[in-house]
């Protein structure tokens, strides 16, 4: 039986020399020396360089597209986008149809952005479509961040970079625009209306350094909450199942900043509660829980501050007329359980810098 080598020898050899012998010898001496190297002629793994490769195009990649298997492909980045099944570029400026979910949408950001760009500003920002992506820090109170106009895959984070109670941050959208979606905190659920030309806040008694929130554009009706902290409400809205927090305190209190929001119920006899210097947007409510004519209430404000206001009853009205330093009292003899005050400060030292927005029972101004 033949061998391969011989096999090989005659199928290249046999014909080509005719009834020369000494050809016939050559030949099959030259084919048997090829046959012997052929091994040695396949290039060994991993010694094939870039460089021998063929040329490809820019910003493509080796893979394959093409129906069932066979020899590799040049990608184009469409090519790569129908693969991963991304059909939209992640453009700022992109009109092209929706992707398949905002989720969709933050993950392949994500991964586009390792490291995101931070900006802390100081003063009121307008962004742009070429701040994509970025981080925006905020530490100087009653500042506002001015959306542009919605653009499908365009994603902002805002950040309360100051002190506790003390850094208000707004964030604007068009006047054609809405923000829209939610977000849950311990204590409230911040619920949006998606109403046009309504800002997001983050409000100034509340907040905490550190709260943020992250806005995604859809290109159509305006803006979509992905990610948020803190308590952050919609311009003219009130937290929506927000449950307000109820402290009973048995001593004299000290109320802060902090405590904005708070309903405070004392029915320990004859204690008081300190304000806080007036700043606009704190509220407070306080409630006599103690027995009937037996539990005189105080509401004291600083040497700077007045409350003013009018507590109507059924057959009078009583007037604070907010002399500073002076306090309001539940009275003890007409005291009842459940009479109560809610006042809002407005920020303004003097005779309004608090002002009485509602009220039960018997009030009346220290003399």
């Amino acid at each position: 039986m033949a061998t391969a080598k011989e096999i090989f020898i005659e199928k290249y050899a046999g014909g080509f020399y005719g009834d020369n012998l000494s050809l016939k010898k050559r030949l099959e001496e030259i084919l048997g020396v090829m046959y012997d190297a052929a091994p040695s002629l396949i290039p060994a793994d991993d010694s094939v360089t870039l460089a021998k490769m063929a040329h490809m195009a820019t910003a493509s990649v080796l893979g394959r597209i093409a129906g069932g298997e066979g020899a590799p492909e040049v990608l184009t980045a469409a090519n790569i986008r129908t693969i991963i099944g991304l059909v939209t570029a992640i453009t700022g400026a992109s009109t092209d149809a929706q992707l398949p979910s905002a989720k969709l949408l933050y993950d392949q950001l994500l991964l586009k952005q390792q490291r995101s760009t931070v900006e802390i500003v100081v003063d009121n920002r307008v962004l742009t479509a070429a701040d994509h992506g970025m981080v925006f820090g905020c530490g100087t109170d009653n500042k506002t961040f001015t959306l542009p106009a919605t653009a499908q895959g365009l994603m902002y984070t805002f950040v309360n970079t100051g002190a506790n109670g003390n850094n208000k941050v707004t964030v604007s959208p068009n006047a054609a625009d809405k923000i829209m979606g939610s977000f849950c905190n311990k204590g409230a659920n911040i619920i949006t209306t998606g109403t046009n030309d309504k800002d997001i806040v983050n409000t100034l008694a509340t907040s905490k350094r550190g709260d943020h929130i992250t806005l995604v554009g859809d290109g159509v009706d305006g803006w979509y909450i992905l990610e948020g902290n803190g308590i952050w409400t919609e311009e003219s809205q009130l937290y929506v199942g927000r449950l307000d927090e109820v402290s009973i305190k048995i001593d004299n209190y000290t109320v802060v900043a902090a405590d904005s929001g708070k309903i405070f119920g004392c029915g320990t006899k004859a204690k008081t509660f300190s304000l806080p210097a007036t700043v606009a947007g704190l509220k407070y409510t306080f409630v006599n829980t103690g027995a009937a004519g037996f539990n005189p209430l105080n509401i004291s404000p600083v040497a700077a501050d007045g409350i003013s206001g009018t507590f109507t009853l059924a057959a009078s009205v009583v007037v604070g007329a907010g002399v500073v330093n002076k306090d309001i009292i539940n009275t003890e003899a007409t005291s009842q359980c459940g009479d109560s005050v809610t006042i809002i400060g407005t920020g303004v030292a003097g005779v309004s810098a608090w002002v009485v927005i509602a009220s039960t029972g018997i009030w009346a101004a220290e003399l």
